[in-house]
């Protein structure tokens, strides 16, 4: 059976492909791979050397972006007392310290929206669509309307738009970066009081770090920094 979930990293960017995300058409056969994605989320939060992630089906669409340093993920990679988890794909990607990028090229529905609209950032090529939970599709553009989408691009553009908005991230201090993801997440499911005792907390963390010093050396010398440590 053709491996559905790959997954490989370049320059501090992390990228999994999931075959199924284009319309789920056979996830009824197989099933949805929970597992492989979760294995993968496994692997993105072990590496320390990852500041973001892309999710995509584009590997499977672009000769540009099947490149070797892909794997594939089956559900041997996933520890056995981990397997049955309840834990869905969506949530464990929702829950990853980097800040995630969704690049889809097909249309969206079921386990595969909900992974999509779990990521940070959610673009999508100018033939995609988006199915919603009553069944209505709706095309990339509409989606975009109703902020379900971020942005739209061409077929051929939407990786290279997604690669260049992860290396951008990829200019900052991950920790930084990784705090204000979180501080966001928090702040939206609590009050505004314990929102900024968060942020207090962050701030304070980011403060302790190498990051802080080599930032605010760069900011002195009014030059570009690109060794941040993540740590």
């Amino acid at each position: 059976m053709m491996n559905r979930v790959l997954y490989g990293k370049k320059d501090h960017i992390g990228v999994l492909a999931v075959k199924t995300l284009n319309g789920g058409k056979d996830t009824e056969e197989v099933g949805w791979p929970e597992a492989e994605i979760r294995a993968a989320a496994e692997a993105v939060d072990k590496d320390r050397d990852i500041y973001a992630l892309i999710v995509t089906d584009m590997a499977w669409n672009s000769q540009k972006w099947t490149e070797p340093y892909f794997s594939p993920v089956t559900v041997e990679c996933v520890p056995a007392e981990r397997r049955e988890m309840e834990e869905t794909a969506a949530d464990r990607v929702r829950q990853l310290r980097v800040p995630v990028i969704a690049a889809v090229s097909g249309e969206i529905s079921g386990e595969g929206r909900a992974l999509v609209m779990a990521c940070d950032i959610r673009i999508a090529g100018e033939t995609a669509g988006l199915v919603l939970e009553d069944g209505r599709r709706v095309s990339a553009q509409e989606a975009c309307k109703k902020r379900l989408i971020n942005s739209v691009f061409a077929f051929d553009a939407l990786m290279d738009e997604a690669a260049d908005m992860a290396s951008l991230i990829c200019r900052n201090a991950p920790i930084a970066v990784q705090e204000i993801k979180r501080c966001v997440d928090i702040g939206l499911d609590t009050d505004m009081h314990t929102g900024l005792a968060f942020e207090q907390q962050a701030f304070s963390l980011c403060n302790s770090t190498r990051d802080k010093e080599i930032g605010m050396r760069a900011f002195l010398n009014q030059e570009e920094e690109k060794h941040f440590v993540n740590r």
